[in-house]
């Protein structure tokens, strides 16, 4: 039980990062490039407080997911995320 309290105490920095971005809503496809560039400077800051904590963000077990409601996630190419020397793919 302490233990999980703990973790959240440890943790609570790492979601005002996230909401601080606010990187997480892209309403229109003219949006997406924004939408990527939010995306890429809240990963950075994550990463940023991660090697503060002694934490390392490990880019290989890193995924992306884009969700579209209306049309076909086939005729979409979401784009790609660089991540230092890493290339996440969507």
């Amino acid at each position: 039980m302490i233990g999980s309290l703990l973790f959240i105490l440890y943790v609570a920095d790492l979601a005002d990062i996230v909401d601080r971005h606010a990187a997480l809503v892209c309403r229109r496809y003219t949006d997406v490039a924004g939408a990527s560039t939010q995306l890429k400077m809240c990963i950075a800051d994550v990463s940023q407080w991660m090697s503060a904590n002694r934490l390392k963000l490990n880019t290989d077990k890193t995924k992306l997911l884009w969700a579209r409601l209306r049309h076909s996630v086939s005729q979409f190419q979401g784009p790609v995320i660089e991540l230092g020397a890493d290339t996440v793919l969507p």
